[in-house]
């Protein structure tokens, strides 16, 4: 094999006006490449570990999604608080709502009143007549 460098084989970095041909001058680029070659492995072993360990990306993502869940319903359970407060607040002060919730969740009567059930719409549109008890059918 020839050597592409013809005459020249002193193997200097500097031109023959004194100028190096590099851009600077000749330092431990051995030493150099190492150093950047172990600095990039060791950037990315850490950014491995950072994506796929136990605090990686996936458990990110996951308690990202569980935080946002949790704010949705921290946000529903405030407006059910605002609900009832606001009823509440009625039944505090306002007799006809405390007699309204009395009469139609724990069926309360005055004396003397007769309580009246009234069909809903759910059984009439089952086919079910009103007047029809299950022995008649």
């Amino acid at each position: 094999m020839t050597s592409r460098r013809s005459g020249n084989r002193n193997h200097s970095s500097t031109s023959s006006d004194g100028h190096f041909l590099r851009g600077g001058p000749p330092t431990g680029s051995r030493t150099r490449r190492s150093f950047l070659f172990l600095a990039l492995a060791a950037g990315v072993v850490i950014t491995v570990f950072s994506l796929i360990g136990e605090n990686g990306l996936p458990t990110y993502l996951q308690l990202h999604n569980e935080r946002s869940e949790l704010k949705d319903d921290v946000e529903a359970l405030r407006g059910r608080e605002a609900e009832l407060t606001a009823e509440m607040e009625a039944l505090e002060n306002d007799p006809e709502a405390l007699e309204r919730l009395a009469r139609e969740k724990y069926r309360m009567r005055l004396p003397g009143e007769e309580v009246i059930e009234v069909v809903g719409e759910d059984l009439l549109e089952n086919g079910d007549n009103a007047g029809e008890t299950g022995e008649n059918r």
